[in-house]
C-alpha cells in the first residue's frame, strides 16, 4: 500500500503542485520568525473564536436540557490518551476526519519530506491552518520591511492555494488520514491477525461518492483498484479463514506465496504459520489469544 499511495500521490499533476504549494508555505513560516509570530497570533485569536462558539452551543444545549454543561477551557485537545492497560489500543475509526487541530501555536512540518504519510503530514497541517494563511499574508506585506523581504512576502501571498487547489486538499486529506491511520496501528500492534485486517482494509476508502473533485476520485479508484487485487475477498478458502482467526502468525505469513491458497486448509496453514514463526510442524499447538475481526 504504502508503494501504491506513493506512485499515485507522485503521478498524480494537481496533486504534486499543491504538495509543492505547502511545501513552500511551510518553509515559509519554518525560516520567518517575524511571519510565525504574526500566524500564530491570528491563529490564537481563531481559536478562542472556535471555543467561544463551542461553548456557546453548549450552554444552549444544556438550557434546553436543565443542566450545567462543563465549558471548553483554552488548550483542549479533541485526542484521547494512549491506553495503559498493556493490551493494544483498538485500530482508529475508518474516517477521514481528523480531530480539530487545537495547539496554541503552529508547528509546520518539515517541507523536506519523501514518503507519502509524512507528505500528508505537511500538507494535512497547511490545511488544518488554512483558514489564516490569508490574513497573514494580507497583514505581511502591509508591513514595513526591507526591498528583499517585501519580494519574499509577496511571492508568498501570489503562492497560497487557489480555491479550487483547497478543495483538492480537504479531499485528499479526507481519503487518505484513514489509511495513515491505519498504517500507524498496524505497524505498532503486536498480534494484527490476517482477519483483523481484511475487514478493515475493505472499509478504509469509505464510498466513493463522497469526493467531488478529479484529483482525489482517480487517486480515489487508483487505491481501490489495488486494494481488490492485494486483498482479494473470493479466492481464501474457509479453512485459511479459520487459520487466521486462531494464530496470530498468520499475520506476518504473505498467505499468496502458498500453493493452491484456494484450497488450504485450516491444519496446513496453521503448520505453515508455525513454521513462518520457527516452530516445529509436529510441536504441541500454543495457545494463542482468539482474535476477532473488528465490525
Amino acid at each position: 500500500m504504502q508503494g501504491c499511495i506513493n506512485k499515485a500521490w507522485d503521478s498524480t499533476d494537481t496533486i504534486v503542485k499543491i504538495t509543492k504549494k505547502c511545501a513552500l508555505i511551510s518553509n515559509f513560516f519554518n525560516n520567518n520568525s517575524v511571519a510565525r509570530d504574526i500566524i500564530n497570533k491570528l491563529w490564537l485569536s481563531h481559536l478562542n473564536d472556535v471555543r467561544a462558539a463551542a461553548n456557546a452551543r453548549l450552554l444552549l444545549d444544556a438550557s434546553s436540557a436543565g443542566s450545567q454543561a462543563p465549558l471548553l477551557p483554552a488548550g483542549t485537545h479533541t485526542t484521547s490518551p494512549p491506553s495503559t492497560t498493556g493490551t493494544p489500543a483498538p485500530p482508529p475509526p475508518i474516517t477521514g476526519d481528523g480531530p480539530t487541530y487545537m495547539e496554541e501555536e503552529i508547528s509546520f512540518k518539515p517541507a523536506n519530506v519523501t514518503r507519502w504519510n509524512s507528505k500528508l503530514d505537511m500538507v494535512a497541517r497547511v490545511f488544518d491552518v488554512i483558514t489564516v494563511l490569508k490574513p497573514a499574508a494580507d497583514e505581511l506585506v502591509k508591513l514595513k520591511s526591507t526591498r528583499e523581504e517585501m519580494t519574499k512576502y509577496k511571492e508568498f501571498k501570489n503562492n497560497l492555494l487557489s480555491e479550487e487547489e483547497v478543495d483538492v486538499l480537504q479531499e485528499i486529506v479526507k481519503l487518505l488520514r484513514p489509511a495513515a491511520k491505519f498504517t500507524h496501528w498496524i505497524g505498532g500492534s503486536g498480534y494484527s491477525t490476517i482477519s483483523h485486517v481484511y475487514p478493515l482494509v475493505h472499509k478504509l476508502l469509505g464510498p466513493p461518492d463522497v469526493f467531488k473533485t478529479g484529483p482525489a476520485i482517480a487517486l480515489y479508484e487508483i487505491l481501490n483498484l489495488f486494494i481488490k487485487s492485494a486483498w482479494p475477498e473470493d479466492d481464501i478458502s474457509e479453512g485459511m479463514l479459520l487459520a487466521m482467526y486462531f494464530n496470530p502468525d498468520c499475520s506476518k505469513l504473505n498467505i499468496w506465496d502458498l500453493e493452491n491458497v484456494d484450497q488450504t486448509t485450516e491444519q496446513e496453514a496453521e503448520v505453515a504459520a508455525r513454521r513462518h514463526a520457527g516452530q516445529d510442524s509436529d510441536q504441541e499447538r500454543v495457545q494463542l489469544p482468539l482474535q476477532i475481526p473488528l465490525e
